[in-house]
């Protein structure tokens, strides 16, 4: 889903933060010491916030499968007013960047989730109770607005083009809003979210992604190859020189492959990954 974004531009506002800002959420544990704020603005606070995806209610979008970061219904206690943030290192934008970013429910939900994103430019102020959105007075777009179970059930992708600021960037902080009213595990809305592979910064095409997004070692390997990617690895088939099929000699987990079983020799990999790109590489098995 893409729409464009006006942001207001600022005058004389110095720019301390980062020029782009990619975030897969391998470790959410890290996040505020990279400049990321979480605040769980509830009523009543519950006993989450934001946290670390488990793979038990749904796997990550790219990466492992915990990869992503989640909130749910337990961000307030009883029945209670959901409002828990997620907000973003300064980031400088200017026009043409572009935030994107992934996200989904559980699927068969049958209560509502709904999140706001939201930016604010300048100096930060805290939002501070429920219904308080402090500096993020921007509001770019709501997910599930009309509380109609319209939250996606797969990840989807939501692209965000920015305008209005000028070929000059001013820094802004986006802001995810997991905002539902009467929530909580006694109210009548509110389950389970996750994000993943948030994006602010210029446009980054496929192929462009797809050169600076993969990379395999050690090579020679002797029992596991291990290969980078943000992706998750969909499938894997292994060749031997003469084209014979051995795919039955390795196992993946983890975006590593174990090929101890494999005999000494030169190998091809053909490796899909969840986003459907294909990389072919050849490995020396010693």
């Amino acid at each position: 889903m893409k729409k464009h974004v006006l942001i207001p531009a600022l005058a004389l506002t110095p720019l301390l933060g980062f020029s782009q800002l990619n975030e897969n959420f391998d470790n959410v544990a890290g996040l505020v010491a990279n400049g990321w704020v979480m605040t769980n603005q509830s009523n009543p606070v519950g006993t989450t916030t934001w946290f670390q995806g488990p793979s038990t209610v749904f796997t990550a979008y790219n990466g492992a499968d915990t990869a992503y970061i989640g909130a749910n219904y337990n961000s307030t206690a009883g029945a209670g007013d959901i409002s828990t943030w997620l907000i973003t290192p300064v980031v400088n934008v200017q026009d043409g960047d572009v935030f994107s970013f992934w996200t989904r429910t559980s699927t068969g939900t049958q209560w509502n989730d709904r999140l706001e994103v939201r930016a604010s430019l300048g100096d930060m102020t805290l939002p501070s109770g429920s219904t308080s959105v402090g500096s993020f007075t921007l509001l770019i777009t709501t997910i599930n607005d009309g509380m109609n179970l319209s939250y996606p059930e797969d990840w989807t992708p939501y692209s965000l083009t920015i305008a209005g600021v000028g070929s000059t960037p001013v820094p802004v902080r986006a802001a995810f809003r997991y905002n539902v009213l009467n929530g909580g595990p006694s109210g009548t809305d509110s389950n389970f979210i996750g994000i993943d592979a948030v994006h602010i910064g210029a446009p980054v095409g496929v192929s462009e992604l797809a050169a600076a997004d993969f990379e395999f070692y050690p090579n020679p390997a002797s029992t596991v190859l291990n290969i980078r990617t943000s992706q998750r690895l969909k499938s894997v088939a292994a060749y031997n020189v003469v084209g014979q099929e051995v795919t039955a000699s390795i196992s993946v987990q983890d975006n590593k492959i174990n090929m101890s079983a494999l005999t000494e020799g030169v190998y091809v990999f053909r490796i899909t990954l969840a986003n459907g790109l294909v990389k072919t590489i050849k490995v020396t098995k010693a």
